[in-house]
């Protein structure tokens, strides 16, 4: 294994849950933060995130 490696890809991601079925949750709030997570200024700050040089974490997000 190496950098670059598909066997280190790890995808995080962000799931809004169904206010229907879990009706204590901020839906509302969840909907800013995945508009947030989704938008240019997020995809700047993630692509740009690097440690001692190096880059860290590649932005591949859709917008909702």
């Amino acid at each position: 294994m190496y950098s670059g490696d598909p066997l280190l890809f790890n995808q995080y991601s962000f799931i809004p849950v169904n206010p229907a079925r879990w009706p204590h949750v901020r839906f509302e709030m969840a909907m800013r933060l995945e508009g947030w997570l989704s938008s240019k200024k997020a995809a700047d700050l993630i692509n740009a995130y690097t440690i001692n040089g190096e880059k860290m974490f590649t932005f591949n997000a859709l917008a909702p």
